[in-house]
C-alpha cells in the first residue's frame, strides 16, 4: 500500500506579490505609499511605508521606507533604511544605510556602514577616520613584516 501525499495548493497571494514586486511606477510627481515597488524614477518622488528595489529621483522623500538602491540630487529621510544612496544632497534623520556617497550630508541618529561625503554635519560618531585608517594600517604592515620575519628563522627546511 503506497502513501500519496496531497500536492499543495496554489496560493493566489503570491502571485499578486510577484506582480507588485515587479511593477515599475514613473512620472513628474510620484507618491508611493504602503507599497511594494521593484523600481521607481521621477523628478520629485515620495515614498512613505514602502519598500522600494530601486529609485531614481530629483528629489527624494523616504519616511519609515526601505530601498536597495537611491539615486538623487537632493534626498531627505526619516527612520529608513537604505543598502547604497548616492546623492548631491542628503539629510537623515534616525535611519540607516549600507553606504552613502554624497556631496553634503546631515545626520541626526541613525547607524551607517561607510558614508564617503565632502562635507558630513550633523550628530556623527566616527569610528574609522582617515588618521585611524592610515595608523591601522601601519600598524598592520608592521605585525605582518614582523611575523614573516619570525617564521622565516623558524623554518626547519632552510637546513639552518
Amino acid at each position: 500500500m503506497t502513501e500519496q501525499t496531497p500536492e499543495p495548493a496554489e496560493n493566489p497571494l503570491e502571485e499578486l506579490a510577484d506582480d507588485i514586486a515587479s511593477a515599475s511606477v514613473s512620472g513628474e510627481r510620484v507618491e508611493v505609499q504602503n507599497s511594494t515597488i521593484s523600481e521607481v524614477h521621477g523628478g520629485q518622488v515620495s515614498i512613505s511605508k514602502s519598500n522600494c528595489r530601486k529609485v531614481q529621483a530629483s528629489a527624494m522623500n523616504m519616511d519609515s521606507s526601505a530601498a536597495g538602491t537611491v539615486k538623487a540630487d537632493s534626498l531627505e529621510m526619516r527612520d529608513s533604511a537604505a543598502g547604497f544612496v548616492a546623492s548631491n544632497e542628503t539629510t537623515m534623520t534616525d535611519g540607516s544605510a549600507g553606504a552613502v556617497v554624497a556631496r553634503h550630508v546631515d545626520i541626526y541618529g541613525g547607524r551607517f556602514g561607510v558614508i564617503l561625503a565632502g562635507k558630513v554635519g550633523g550628530n556623527v560618531k566616527t569610528v574609522l577616520t582617515l588618521p585611524v585608517a592610515f595608523a591601522l594600517g601601519l600598524g598592520m604592515g608592521v605585525a605582518f613584516t614582523v611575523l614573516r620575519g619570525l617564521s622565516g628563522r623558524r623554518n626547519p627546511s632552510s637546513g639552518e
